[in-house]
């Protein structure tokens, strides 16, 4: 996702004592050199402990983050840069299984959010910070395993407000925010109707918006948004009458199917997309081929392009794009010989593999901001 980079208005406190955790830990990282820096968020396996580890990278440098427990997983799903400030959203297991939603401040301050109730879980999918408001879109539910009372949400700072849903204690989540000119808070993700089918959706200051979908009995997700003037840009998939999933995007709610894929028998999901000033239309996702493989690619205004892999005989797939001129960064893993999944970032397509914890074990690049 191509998120703005805004102005944060900061005490002259805050600044210093943010400067000195900085100085101590090494910085942000130096584009003095004309070349963007390259953060991205995600996670890492520690094998000695079979944990997941949240993390985040900048220009391949990697930077674990704190948890709740240490013999419990967290997981790191978006990032946002603003100034001396990298803010990752997720979530980290306490010490009773419960999935708690959080932010990380650089790496030194993590902040627990609201859920429904205590000992219900819930997980922070996105990040944006306009100005001094912190906005994070997720969710919160009472039990994984259950297929009630998952309910999407966003919190404003700590300030937590659950949005509709298809049908009222059934199903929802939001996996990606955008905030407009004028502060309307944008939203996409999907809730499950009466008829137990996942329809795609976004909401515009918690109205529920559904998207067009290919087959009214077949499922939806919308997983990124982006507001452009007064046009609403989604991007995910649905499926058809024979369950096969179609890459797409809605402009507000029309759909529009990327049909360049690599068979029309096999699986396609538009991940994450970033429109600019003259509407060109990046996409991130993958598509399989005939031996039902995830080819990682990008479409841009519809036009598709495949990207390296480790292992052509293995899956690849993308989560996140970012685009500054015509340069195109995307995000997310590839998987090797031994079947483990690598975590990299593709600029134009030059693939760079990040660094683990274990190399025997799997890790994910979620998404990826970059900073000029």
């Amino acid at each position: 996702m191509k998120k703005k980079i805004s102005i944060f208005i900061l005490t002259i406190l805050s600044i210093g004592l943010l400067l000195l955790s900085f100085n101590a830990c090494g910085g942000l990282g130096n584009d003095d050199d004309g070349v963007p820096a390259v953060y991205i968020a995600g996670y890492t396996v520690n094998g000695s402990s079979s944990t997941t580890v949240p993390c985040y990278w900048i220009d391949g440098v990697r930077t674990d983050l704190s948890v709740l427990d240490s013999t419990k997983s967290g997981h790191a799903y978006s990032i946002y840069v603003n100034g001396i400030f990298v803010t990752v959203g997720g979530s980290t297991v306490d010490s009773s299984n419960v999935e708690v939603p959080c932010y990380w401040i650089n790496d030194t301050v993590r902040n627990d959010l609201s859920v429904i109730s205590p000992g219900f879980n819930g997980a922070v999918n996105d990040i944006i910070q306009p100005e001094s408001i912190l906005y994070s879109a997720g969710y919160t539910t009472e039990d994984h395993a259950s297929l009630t009372q998952w309910v999407p949400c966003y919190w404003e700072n700590a300030a937590r407000t659950d949005i509709t849903e298809a049908t009222a204690a059934r199903y929802g989540v939001s996996f990606a925010i955008d905030i407009d000119a004028s502060n309307t808070i944008y939203m996409s993700g999907y809730t499950r109707n009466d008829l137990d089918v996942y329809v795609p959706c976004y909401w515009e200051n918690g109205t529920r918006n559904d998207l067009e979908v290919t087959n009214s009995a077949h499922i939806g997700y919308a997983w990124d948004i982006q507001a452009v003037g007064t046009d609403i840009y989604t991007a995910g998939f649905t499926r058809d009458g024979s369950d096969i999933a179609i890459p797409c995007y809605w402009i507000d709610t029309v759909k529009h199917d990327l049909t360049d894929v690599i068979t029309t028998a096999q699986d396609g999901i538009a991940y994450s997309i970033s429109v600019n000033s003259s509407v060109d239309i990046y996409i991130a996702g993958n598509t399989k081929n005939n031996s039902g493989i995830a080819v990682p690619c990008y479409w841009h205004n519809g036009t598709r392009t495949n990207l390296s892999v480790i292992d052509s005989s293995k899956q690849g797939q993308t989560r996140s794009i970012f685009i500054i001129g015509t340069d195109i960064y995307i995000a997310g893993y590839t998987v090797n010989s031994s079947d483990v999944s690598v975590p990299c970032y593709w600029l134009n397509d030059i693939r760079t593999d990040l660094p683990v914890l274990d190399s025997n074990y799997l890790g994910v690049a979620q998404e990826i901001f970059v900073v000029e």
